[in-house]
């Protein structure tokens, strides 16, 4: 069965071939940084605690702050978005992050 595909701005998420486009352009992402972009939007509801990112992403949870931080940073980057504007990916003091941008399925 495939898996969904999402709509943001520009951008397509293809989950089943994991491919990040910008319009017909492909976008190179790591493979942790797709994954971050797939979990924050797939929870999309709520909040996400950095804990939880990382178990999810990493599936362990002896990761450090800074590789959690790079991971979040890559994909930031990938869809146009940064620590300042946060259009995508919102930092939530203290707890972890969250997906901001309107999608489409």
């Amino acid at each position: 069965m495939p898996g969904p595909t999402h709509h943001f701005g520009d951008f397509t998420l293809i989950v089943s071939t994991r491919e990040l486009r910008r319009g017909d352009l492909p976008i190179a992402l790591s493979p942790r940084a797709f994954d971050c972009l797939v979990y924050l939007i797939e929870h999309r509801d709520r909040a996400v605690g950095k804990d939880e990112l990382v178990a999810a992403i990493w599936g362990r949870v002896d990761v450090s702050d800074t590789q959690l931080g790079q991971a979040v940073l890559r994909a930031r980057r990938a869809v146009d978005d940064d620590g300042h504007t946060q259009r995508a990916i919102r930092t939530v003091s203290r707890f972890g992050y969250r997906w901001v941008a309107d999608i489409s399925t």
